[in-house]
């Protein structure tokens, strides 16, 4: 529009205040058929339903089903219902006249008492009879069984109260019941103590036999070998060289620990690393130096054994025992005591027989180590207080990482050969000590009669066997040959049979933070620290201030009484001192306490009850 005028072309304007036109009505609705058929059926009892797709109701104007026939009145529904009918159910109504059975004991302790009862159908003769035999294949009782009834053991407080128990024992739970006939076995934890130890203790022995040989040969090799202190020196002057134009400074000697940090220190293109710089040189200027890692090949087979727990196992074993002669001579103190407990006494006396010599030699061994390892820290200037686990690893970790850069270097020099010498010496090496492991295992075996004969009989062989660790279940010693010795054939069958047939099963690992209480003079100046545990499949417990950091503590839980004294705080009595540590969680704790108590399940000193109520205990101790 210019000046008031029209274009011509475009609609006129609708009229000033005139509105729009409505919207163009929506299409008609789809209008549904009217369904006037029905069936007219009702059911006289419930039915179970049968689950079918209806027919859409629009889809019905053209089907069949329209012209569809009720054909209700020729079935026979008698028969449908008699066989669809939905079950009801009757309420049963409460027997008001059933008497309540009586319980003394915890509601956790019970519970789970309970469940071991479940699978334990065994009377109580039968359970007198078994307390009285050796090994289990000869018909005593599993170790499962063993710890089971000694986490339960009635407590003198329990055998009280069930002697003021004046109604019939049919009065009382089932697992008050089963308490009260274990009241009426006399010297049961006495009985279970020793049956444990002796379980135990041939395993632990072939444990700890092979490793003190092992741990005495790695020990030798360092206080003797001459080409790996020549390396230490190479080591010495790359490293002065590199440190003296820094704050770090020159120095006379340095940590065995400090060997696996070559391998972190890389050039600053990234694709040299000190160590192979190390190597490089050594072949240069002292070729005959790169085989000192054949003559270390038996410090790789202990890269984690600590002493102290060598010798703590050690010890452990001596007063096990002593604790098994003891428990021996408690049984035999009964006026007139049964015919089945003297043939009991009998064979235990032979079996800590068949294990004395051997562990005295053992503990003459252990301390052979000790000194050799003194000898050692003194030789590389190690702190009186250095941890061998520390030390063993460093050296293994170096010695694998050093083996491996020697094979490349000598493959980029040409000289494959000796590469492929090394090779086959090492496997030949590992043969020759796997195969002097099996030869003394089968000697120990058939030594064992020996012992109840002769005082002196030779023991486990040093040279070290990669598998024992692994398989020391199937190599355990016979304890008898001879079946003519009196009293020698059911402690002969009793390791034979463990020998054959006894199962291995994995210890447990766990880690995760606790919190330790520290150490102080005064009780009102305790303080907890958050400290990160580790426990180890050897029965070792590591805590440090931080996850993965080599400065750390243990202790060692072989023959360490443990206990819950609260619903979170784990109580640990070492021979040194008594530690507490406690779980964020009352779950956590028992898990801590399932896995510690795999490697000592003798109740620690603390409030009643707290020990036997393991694994669900309550927080009211």
């Amino acid at each position: 529009m210019e000046n008031g005028e029209i274009k011509s072309g475009s609609p006129p304007p609708p009229p000033m205040g005139i509105p729009p036109p409505p919207a163009p009505p929506p299409p008609p609705a789809e209008i549904l058929p009217v369904i006037t058929k029905k069936f007219e059926v009702t059911c006289k009892v419930k039915m179970r339903p049968f689950h079918w797709n209806k027919v859409p109701v629009l889809n019905l104007k053209n089907s069949v089903w329209m012209d569809a026939r009720d054909l209700t009145g020729k079935i026979d529904t008698d028969v449908l219902e008699k066989n669809y009918a939905a079950k009801t159910s009757e309420k049963q109504e409460p027997d008001v006249n059933k008497r309540k059975l009586k319980s003394f004991l915890d509601p956790k302790v019970a519970q789970n008492l309970a469940i071991f009862l479940v699978g334990f159908k065994m009377e109580p003769e039968e359970l007198k009879y078994r307390l009285t035999i050796l090994s289990e294949q000869d018909g005593g009782l599993t170790t499962e069984h063993i710890n089971v009834l000694r986490r339960y053991h009635p407590t003198a407080e329990d055998v009280e109260t069930y002697k003021q128990f004046r109604d019939t024992p049919h009065e009382l739970e089932n697992t008050d019941q089963f308490m009260m006939q274990l009241c009426e076995i006399p010297n049961l934890k006495t009985r279970l103590d020793l049956l444990m130890i002796i379980n135990d203790f041939p395993v632990a022995y072939n444990d700890l036999a092979p490793t003190i040989d092992k741990v005495s040969d790695a020990l030798d090799v360092l206080c003797h070998c001459t080409k790996f202190v020549s390396v230490l020196e190479y080591v010495l002057a790359v490293g002065n060289y590199i440190n003296s134009g820094s704050t770090k400074g020159v120095a006379i000697g340095f940590r065995l620990t400090t060997l696996p940090k070559l391998s972190e220190c890389k050039s600053k293109d990234k694709n040299v690393t000190l160590l192979k710089f190390l190597v490089q040189q050594i072949h240069k200027s002292e070729p005959g130096l790169m085989d000192f890692v054949d003559d270390l090949i038996p410090l790789t087979l202990v890269p984690e054994v600590s002493i102290k727990a060598l010798q703590a196992e050690s010890e452990v074993m001596k007063k096990d025992l002593a604790k098994i002669r003891r428990n021996a001579t408690t049984l035999m103190k009964a006026e007139n005591p049964p015919e089945r407990d003297v043939l009991f006494c009998e064979e235990v006396e032979a079996f800590v027989e068949a294990y004395d010599g051997k562990l005295s030699e053992l503990s003459e061994k252990s301390e052979k180590v000790k000194k050799l390892y003194d000898q050692m820290l003194v030789r590389f200037g190690e702190p009186c207080h250095a941890e061998s686990e520390e030390i063993f690893s460093a050296i293994s970790e170096f010695v694998k990482a050093f083996k491996r850069e020697a094979d490349i270097t000598l493959m980029a020099a040409g000289q494959t050969h000796l590469v492929r010498r090394k090779s086959k010496l090492l496997k030949k090496n590992k043969k020759k000590q796997n195969g002097h492991a099996k030869v003394d295992a089968t000697s120990s075996s058939d030594s064992q009669m020996s012992k109840f004969e002769k005082s002196d009989t030779h023991s486990v062989n040093s040279t070290p066997d990669i598998e024992v660790k692994s398989t020391h279940v199937a190599t355990l010693r016979k304890a008898f040959s001879d079946p003519k010795s009196p009293g020698s054939r059911s402690g002969q069958d009793f390791l034979r049979e463990r020998q054959q047939t006894r199962k291995f099963v994995s210890n447990p690992t766990k880690e995760g933070w606790l919190e330790k209480l520290a150490s102080t003079k005064s009780p009102l100046a305790s303080q907890w620290n958050k400290r990160y545990f580790e426990l180890t499949n050897k029965g070792q417990l590591y805590y440090s201030k931080k996850k993965n950091e080599k400065n750390v503590e243990s202790i060692y839980l072989r023959g360490s009484p443990i206990a819950l004294e609260d619903d979170r705080t784990i109580v640990i009595q070492t021979e040194e001192k008594v530690y507490k540590l406690r779980a964020p969680t009352h779950q956590e704790a028992n898990d801590w306490m399932q896995c510690l108590l795999v490697y000592t399940v003798k109740p620690a000193n603390v409030p009643k009850r707290a020990f036997s109520q393991y694994p669900s205990m309550d927080a009211g101790h």
